[in-house]
């Protein structure tokens, strides 16, 4: 796992150092107090099959969204992961398909509402989960 505190974004240095993995099939984003954000392309027709029955189509690789997760909820960790994530999507035309399930009484919507905030598009939505998709930029 390498460590980079001086990713820019927009001319801006990073708030917090942070560890990472990037490969071509997967990335993962870690903070020092244990927050992380986990993507993952499985190469399987799976992703791809999901977004031709919501008639979309998509060239570039489909990620899946292992999962963020953080120690101090509602504190802005989140966000941080998701801009960089955000950026590391963009910069390699990564497509990300995201099974959006609450954990620990958090709302679905306010779930979703986060996601739509970094690109993610409702494709379904049940009653305990949803189904969202982010296009390569």
């Amino acid at each position: 796992m390498n460590t980079c505190n001086n990713i820019l974004n927009n001319g801006k240095q990073l708030k917090y150092p942070i560890k990472y993995i990037l490969e071509n099939d997967y990335l993962r984003l870690e903070l020092e107090e244990g927050s992380y954000l986990e993507i993952q392309n499985h190469k399987r027709d799976l992703e791809k099959n999901i977004l031709l029955n919501y008639n979309l189509e998509t060239k570039s690789p489909v990620f899946f969204f292992n999962g963020i997760w953080t120690p101090t909820p509602n504190q802005g960790v989140g966000t941080y992961l998701m801009n960089i994530c955000q950026l590391i999507l963009d910069r390699n035309s990564w497509s990300v398909l995201n099974e959006v399930r609450p954990q620990n009484k958090k709302d679905l919507n306010k779930l979703i509402e986060f996601y739509e905030r970094f690109g993610f598009t409702l494709l379904e939505k049940g009653k305990y989960c949803a189904l969202m998709f982010r296009s390569a930029k």
